[in-house]
């Protein structure tokens, strides 16, 4: 049901002079011909990259792509969905896939609202039905109320533009396919939605507890409603409508037209519905670290359940970080290969306590686990922080939803924050705090530039030059088509003091930039590993292939062993990769 392949973004010379307006001269209309060749129009990402360079005041890159709404995202291919798929787990980039999808469907926000008021007609019918004696109750307990312009036009709302609430219906699916689509449709089919209602039913009070034959006769009709008309030879429930499902769940058992309460109610659900599978599928720390943490002098530290608080937790890996570049550059100075961040770890905790201690291996434990509550907390200030440093040594969960990325993937990521440090702006940043947690890191002269902020236009031609020279990949692949709109997820305008003017500016953090970064990185592994299968780099197709892959990859990784060669650490993946979870 996504949208289909279609051709990169061109502009042609009129839409080119447009953009650019009063800047165009023959400077530039002696470049646009050079770009131009013997064709008439340029791809969008070249003209932009050329504006850039002659210093064009062209418009927000997010409305030069805009005025290209007929080339479309192709959420069909292979590296998109890898994309959307990995930008779930950040807290920066979990809306990527709504954002894609209302760009590519501007249609889908007045389908939204039309649904929202369909169903109010329908129940403001229902209620028309009843006598005066029983409209008088509706009154009595505020049905009614709910179905007035007013508030019809704040529901519309809250399920059309509301951030908070979409953010959580986001969350509630992201879940439901990863722990209940079998075969990895992008579809909840009646035995899938079954599992999920099931867990349902968990949010019912105790007294309103139902039978099996209840059950089942509410799982039949609430399936039937949701899975409406999606075109399938088979009913299913679509992204779409699970969305509208959820939503409806939220507004019938909340009690006031309060953002708050919907989010609240939403939150709260979710860990009745989900924390004990998420719980269950528990982070795994890499090999290494699990034959280091088998404890010292042959005694086990398996009962260490304690976890280093955050503060701390963000210390380390900051502190990890900048010792790391600094022994990258001296491996390259006398031309030796760099330990891997895994093994690094190992050595910084032995550097700073001791080999084969307990206070080190407590210590390492203390770490690990903390690493991983901040993980597992997508709300923590740094959640994306650390979520990067977790897939760089290469954590796992059994269903994938933290995969690692790949060696190759770890060394372009340490090199691109090796190269963000001279162009961060501490300055800039001290005048534009977000929180007191980033206050408190940037005021850490060691690691600052680890947190402060980048001026937008500086930094994506930066990530994008570096993306294409890592994947390999054409510059007019789907993937790369798609990274100026999802750049602008990670950024925000902000209005600061800067040598004493009030200036309007966007930003994103050192932070942002390498989460976005590794997102994509992550994506190209997928569309490399496909060319390596023999596909092309437009297949697997389907999001089912694109997940199956995806676990593949985080399982061979989450069985990297040490092998002892050339005098370092090398990483080798099993020889061989079980079935993924969910098939025969």
């Amino acid at each position: 049901m996504g949208a289909s392949a279609s051709a990169p973004a061109e502009l042609d010379r009129a839409k080119a002079r447009a953009l650019v307006g009063a800047g165009w001269n023959e400077e530039t209309e002696k470049r646009w011909a050079e770009l131009c060749g013997e064709g008439s129009t340029v791809s969008l990402l070249a003209a932009a990259e050329v504006a850039k360079e002659l210093k064009l005041q062209i418009v927000d890159m997010r409305d030069a792509v805009a005025t290209m709404r007929s080339a479309a995202i192709d959420m069909e291919d292979s590296g998109v969905r890898a994309m959307i798929k990995l930008a779930g787990k950040s807290a920066k980039l979990g809306h990527l896939n709504e954002l894609f999808r209302q760009f590519n469907n501007p249609e889908v926000i007045s389908e939204r609202r039309e649904r929202v008021r369909a169903e109010a007609a329908a129940a403001v019918a229902e209620l028309e039905k009843l006598s005066e004696e029983e409209k008088q109750t509706a009154r009595g307990q505020g049905d009614l109320d709910m179905y007035t312009h007013e508030s019809q036009a704040i529901r519309e709302e809250f399920f059309v533009s509301h951030r908070g609430i979409s953010d959580e219906l986001e969350k509630w699916w992201e879940a439901a396919s990863l722990f209940f689509d079998d075969n990895w449709d992008d579809f909840l089919s009646k035995d899938e939605y079954a599992k999920f209602h099931e867990r349902l039913l968990r949010l019912m009070r105790e007294e309103d507890e139902m039978t099996k034959e209840e059950a089942q006769a509410a799982l039949d009709a609430d399936f039937e409603v949701d899975a409406g008309e999606d075109g399938r030879v088979s009913l299913c429930v679509s992204h779409e409508e699970f969305r509208y499902a959820m939503f409806q769940l939220a507004d019938h058992w909340t009690t006031s037209l309060d953002a708050r309460e919907y989010v609240d109610f939403l939150r709260s659900g979710y860990d009745v519905v989900f924390a004990d599978l998420i719980a269950a599928d528990h982070m795994r720390p890499p090999e290494e670290w699990r034959k280091a943490l088998k404890g010292f002098k042959g005694k086990s530290v398996a009962l260490v359940k304690t976890a280093l608080g955050p503060d701390a937790c963000i210390e380390i890996i900051s502190d990890i970080y900048a010792s790391k570049l600094v022994a990258n550059a001296a491996k390259e100075n006398r031309g030796k290969a760099r330990v891997p961040l895994a093994q690094f770890t190992i050595n910084y905790f032995v550097r700073k306590h001791g080999a084969n201690t307990k206070t080190c291996v407590v210590k390492f434990k203390e770490f690990s686990n903390g690493v991983a509550n901040i993980v597992d907390d997508h709300g923590h200030a740094f959640h994306d922080y650390a979520l990067v440093y977790a897939q760089m040594v290469g954590y796992t969960t059994r269903s994938g939803r933290v995969r690692p990325y790949t060696t190759e993937n770890c060394a372009f990521m340490m090199d691109f924050f090796r190269d963000l440090q001279p162009v961060v702006d501490k300055i800039l940043g001290e005048q534009t705090l977000l929180d007191t947690k980033l206050q408190k890191a940037l005021r850490n002269k060691k690691v600052a530039s680890h947190f402060g902020f980048l001026m937008a236009d500086d930094v994506e031609p930066m990530i994008v030059d570096r993306l294409r020279a890592f994947g390999g990949v054409d510059g007019d692949a789907p993937l790369f088509q798609c990274i100026h709109f999802a750049f602008q997820a990670v950024c925000q305008v902000k209005e600061v003091d800067h040598h004493g003017q009030r200036l309007s500016v966007k930003l994103c953090t050192a932070i942002d930039a390498l989460t976005f970064v590794g997102t994509v990185a992550g994506a190209v592994d997928v569309i490399k590993q496909s060319a390596k299968d023999g596909e092309v780099a437009a297949a697997p197709k389907t999001i089912g292939h694109v997940k199956q892959q995806s676990w593949q990859v985080a399982h061979a990784m989450s069985g990297r062993q040490l092998a002892k060669g050339g005098g370092e650490d090398e990483l080798r993946a099993p020889e061989t990769t079980p079935k993924p979870p969910g098939k025969a």
